[in-house]
């Protein structure tokens, strides 16, 4: 960084190459990138939003961008973004996912367990031989 370079400068050229290295990948092989929680966004990081959504036409690159409702989104005016308003959960729903999630990771760690080794011992009191 030299004596008169300008902070602002500085942090567009690295907020243009953050796109561009976002567009290089999302062309080797089409991406997704979900950022969530945009109503916590620095407005540094709201320019980086506005750089790639504006340029995200162009890519084949799809972002997911989450926030709250009070949120006042910038780029609904484009005619390639589409917000969507999801409804809460109910409490049967959230239940019926939490169950699911838990008896999928419960199968899993069922079958991975009866397919690996089984330990000889414990490690504090030595093998069980």
């Amino acid at each position: 960084m030299g004596a008169g370079d300008d902070p602002a400068e500085i942090q567009g050229r690295d907020d243009s190459c953050l796109v561009d290295m976002v567009e290089a990948a999302s062309r080797k092989q089409p991406s997704v990138m979900l950022f969530e929680d945009a109503h916590w966004a620095d407005p540094s990081m709201l320019e980086v939003f506005d750089l790639l959504i504006d340029r995200v036409r162009a890519m084949p690159l799809l972002i997911l961008l989450t926030h709250r409702p009070e949120f006042q989104s910038r780029w609904t005016q484009h005619g390639h973004v589409i917000a969507l308003t999801l409804s809460k959960l109910t409490r049967a729903q959230s239940s019926a996912m939490v169950l699911k999630v838990a008896s999928a990771r419960s199968c899993r760690r069922t079958c991975s367990n009866r397919s690996s080794p089984r330990p000889t011992g414990s490690a504090l009191r030595g093998r069980a031989d």
